[in-house]
């Protein structure tokens, strides 16, 4: 599974990530009271569990097991450090085990935000896809020549006629076509009418939504400058 987070939001837990690694260090180097030493213990379990969180929810999916083994190997150090170094610290088996049962739980909590997270996204993104279909019957006419050119389609089913205002029809576009590509680009009145033939089932974008960048953009981008080119090549040829 690709993490799909957003880049922004996956900095900020790496951020986050290194903040709990030195939280955990500082907690490794504790002395005092028994007490306290207790209840460093317990705060380095939880910033154990809090890391996994923040790996996994930060990092692509690949690297969750090197990660794991990464903050393993680290505690596990951090362990024979304090044993060595610190008075009143003894190296525990069982604190290591402990923080990696919080790593793992960490990482599996993490794992869990990220697939509720990509079935969220993929509800959302449902939702919009669904609100720029637009269905049209035989004769409707889904824009005039003179229109401001706030939209452009991609014909998803179905057939539209454009027509200049003499009523002369300038050609088809069928499915997987644009119409109305060039107004929005140039950001000039509609230089044709568009009519459909049948029923007709289009994908609507707006200005806005083609401006800015959006998940899919590069495809589409892409989709257009082929569209462009080949009304070019056409246009040549007509020339020629």
């Amino acid at each position: 599974m690709q993490n799909v987070l957003p880049a922004s939001i996956r900095r900020l837990l790496l951020v986050g990530a290194i903040s709990m690694v030195i939280f955990i260090i500082m907690g490794s180097l504790a002395t005092g009271h028994p007490e306290q030493i207790k209840l460093d213990k317990i705060m380095h379990g939880a910033g154990y569990a809090a890391l996994g969180i923040l790996v996994t929810t930060a990092l692509p999916t690949v690297w969750y097991l090197p990660a794991f083994f990464v903050f393993s190997c680290m505690g596990l150090l951090l362990e024979c450090f304090q044993a060595l170094t610190i008075r009143n610290r003894n190296f525990e088996l069982n604190d290591f085990y402990a923080n990696i049962i919080g790593l793992g739980l960490g990482c599996l909590i993490g794992w869990f935000i990220c697939c509720i997270w990509k079935e969220i996204s993929g509800l959302i993104a449902n939702q919009i896809e669904s609100k720029r279909l637009h269905t049209y019957q035989d004769g409707a006419v889904i824009f005039k020549e003179g229109d401001p050119s706030d939209f452009l389609y991609i014909v998803r089913s179905g057939k539209v006629s454009i027509i200049n205002q003499q009523g002369k029809s300038l050609g088809f576009a069928s499915t997987d076509e644009l119409i109305g590509e060039m107004g929005v680009i140039e950001n000039m009145p509609r230089s044709a009418t568009a009519v459909s033939i049948g029923e007709t089932i289009l994908y609507r974008l707006d200005r806005a939504a083609i401006e800015k960048p959006i998940l899919g953009q590069e495809q589409l981008s892409l989709g257009i400058a082929r569209v462009l080119a080949k009304r070019l090549r056409e246009a040549n040829a007509r020339i020629v």
